[in-house]
């Protein structure tokens, strides 16, 4: 019988089902299960390790903890730096030299989860001469965001910045073309994945291939709307998040004030951590936040409507595609519904101002029938395109092209 492969995966966040970019790796680790043996370093700057942690440190991940250099006192050295903010750690010497040890141990090709883990665990100097007889490991980088892009559309709109906001987008200016550079430097040497059709056509621009792996969401049963109470608005995400931020002060400040003019007993739900990173104006009448949560169960049970207004971010917004599998009304921003493709009208409704959200929200609660049609619609694509077993199944096919020699898989 043929030994299976031998899989390494690198990440900067553990597999789970409870969290959205977690879930991506999450859905990467069964991919990789699909054809060979898999192991992982992890690392992260949490204090403690919780249940699922522990389980994955059984099941043959190993964590390394460190620490983001991302405060004032990290500029300096920030500024002779080549790598973007967001790639730096402090107290990180440990990871390469864990790295290093799990590749001697033998292994046949390495996943590394963001362009952050990649760098992290050694860059350039991963995997080479680890293989038989000094061959090189073959390394696949999941980009899962290209950030140069990211920090473009945060600033297309602001033509002319507050005073308040130069430092901001003059250290964004060069972290853009340190994400430009790396994301460069990465796609001409290993084999690269991406989550949103945007993404493959701005590395193509540059004369760059790459996979698209779309986002997911696991196969769960749709929800059983419970009957009466408030209208209630769902929104879902980290608020240590800046788009998720920026998204639920527009909510709480903007749409949902709009909405409770036309419908008083309208109320908005935000489930996530960090609430207290927000302005106290976020907390207005009407506005409840739950923090993090195990199970969304009840909280979708009670939505008329999951709402999703970013102006900007990553990827494709995994709270898109959860509010289809679990057949609940959307109404989103252009921006968020990106990579779907999702039709305006058949399987959501789409606005980009404060005004026309709020009134597409009003038409949902004043046409309720319109949002059960909605979510169906969404439910059937979701069924058939936005599983994460399909994410899997890509995870599975890329892997075993590129340990056959055939690094990039035809798109389809």
């Amino acid at each position: 019988m043929t030994e299976r492969p031998r899989l390494l995966i690198i990440t900067d966040q553990e597999p789970r089902a409870d969290l959205g970019y977690a879930q991506r790796v999450a859905a990467v680790h069964a991919g990789l299960e699909r054809v060979g043996e898999v192991r992982g370093v992890w690392f992260d700057n949490h204090d403690t390790i919780d249940a699922i942690g522990a389980e994955l440190i059984a099941g043959g991940y190993e964590r390394v903890p460190v620490t983001p250099a991302r405060s004032g006192r990290d500029v300096p050295t920030w500024l002779i730096s080549p790598l973007p903010r967001a790639a730096r750690f402090r107290r990180a010497e440990a990871l390469p030299a864990r790295v290093a040890r799990a590749v001697d141990a033998g292994v046949d090709l390495i996943w590394c989860s963001r362009a952050r883990s990649y760098e992290a665990a050694g860059g350039s100097r991963l995997g080479r001469g680890a293989g038989p007889d000094g061959a090189d490991v073959p390394v696949v980088v999941d980009f899962v965001d290209l950030f140069d892009r990211f920090i473009d559309v945060r600033w297309a709109d602001v033509t002319l910045p507050e005073p308040t906001q130069v430092p901001a987008r003059l250290l964004d200016a060069v972290d853009r073309r340190r994400w430009r550079t790396l994301q460069e430097r990465i796609c001409a040497a290993r084999a690269t994945v991406v989550s949103n059709p945007g993404d493959v056509a701005h590395l193509a621009a540059r004369g760059r291939q790459t996979t698209l792996i779309p986002n997911g969401y696991p196969n769960v049963d749709p929800r059983v709307p419970e009957p009466g109470g408030p209208f209630t608005m769902v929104f879902v995400g980290s608020l240590r998040y800046e788009p998720n931020q920026e998204a639920v002060i527009g909510l709480a400040t903007e749409i949902l004030p709009a909405v409770r003019r036309r419908v008083a007993d309208a109320r908005l739900v935000v489930v996530g951590a960090g609430a207290d990173q927000l302005p106290a104006s976020v907390h207005a009448p009407g506005v409840e936040f739950l923090g993090r949560l195990e199970s969304l169960d009840d909280v979708y049970a009670s939505a008329d409507v999951a709402v999703a207004p970013l102006r900007f971010g990553g990827g494709t917004s995994i709270k898109v595609v959860e509010a289809f599998a679990r057949a609940v009304p959307l109404v989103a921003s252009t921006f968020a519904a990106d990579g779907f493709g999702a039709t305006a009208g058949e399987h959501l409704l789409i606005a980009d101002d404060p005004t026309g959200f709020a009134d597409h929200v009003i038409s949902l609660a004043e046409d309720p029938a319109r949002g059960v049609a909605l979510a169906a619609a969404a439910r059937r694509r979701f069924d058939e395109h936005h599983q994460w077993a399909v994410a899997e199944a890509k995870v599975a096919d890329l892997v075993t092209h590129t340990l056959a020699g055939h690094p990039v898989v035809p798109l389809v």
